[in-house]
């Protein structure tokens, strides 16, 4: 079973479209919630599947190079040189270390602010102080600056960071599955330590990625967020810019 890579990339657009048709259709019947346990940024769900993303990405990541090192060495000839089997490992080892500095960089910190953070920043967000001043962007007034001094970091263009971080660890996961998962599922082990725990994972990023696409940002931001990380995934796992890492 091989999926197609267009459809890997498909996905996303639509399961937003999805998510915004949604939105209208709950909009016009006036039935759109405001509140509820999905909606709290701080709720559990969001905690640990958005907030630890990065983490459990590694994680499942590596459960699948694992069977994906296992099925190269059944399907190739016997005779698999070591040049071969460091190839395979290599590229694996580079591709999750490209994608987690990748999410560093955008989200979490390029030599101080992030990249979507610079990009807020530049774009006019301010800083709403405790106090209820509101300061316009210094040259030592950011995003970090602002959340020690624990004010509100407001205005801007705010790109979706949740559905950039989504659409990257669910592609990322769906490219390195795409080839072999007929082959994965006949072996017991993978089901059991693979398959279900990948499973349950990506169902909840896909939830989470359809609540973000109905409730939070602006349809042009949730786009631009989604778009990056289309792009990503395009250069990763599609051009030829990429291919030493990819063995499907």
């Amino acid at each position: 079973m091989d999926i197609p890579k267009a459809s890997v990339l498909l996905f996303f657009p639509l399961t937003l479209a999805l998510g915004l048709v949604t939105r209208n259709v709950l909009l016009l019947f006036g039935a759109l919630p405001m509140e509820g346990y999905l909606l709290d940024s701080s709720n559990l769900i969001n905690g640990i599947f958005v907030g630890h993303a990065f983490e459990i990405f590694a994680a499942l990541f590596g459960i699948v190079s694992y069977y994906t090192f296992q099925v190269y060495k059944m399907i190739l000839p016997v005779s698999v040189d070591d040049k071969t089997n460091q190839k395979i490992i290599s590229g694996q080892i580079s591709k999750v270390v490209i994608i987690i500095t990748w999410l560093i960089v955008t989200k979490v910190w390029f030599f101080g602010d992030s990249l979507f953070d610079r990009l807020q920043e530049h774009t006019g967000a301010t800083c709403q102080y405790p106090e209820g001043l509101q300061k316009l962007i210094a040259r030592n007034d950011n995003y970090s600056s602002c959340e020690r001094a624990g004010g509100l970091w407001t205005g801007g263009f705010r790109a979706s960071g949740h559905l950039f971080i989504l659409t990257t660890v669910l592609g990322s996961l769906a490219f390195e599955w795409r080839s072999d998962l007929s082959v994965f599922v006949k072996d017991p082990s993978f089901s059991r330590w693979g398959l279900i725990p990948t499973t349950i994972v990506m169902a909840f990023w896909i939830l989470m990625f359809w609540v973000t696409s109905i409730f939070f940002h602006t349809v042009i931001e949730k786009v631009i967020g989604v778009a990056i990380a289309l792009a990503f995934l395009s250069i990763l796992y599609i051009s030829k810019a990429c291919a030493y890492v990819n063995i499907n």
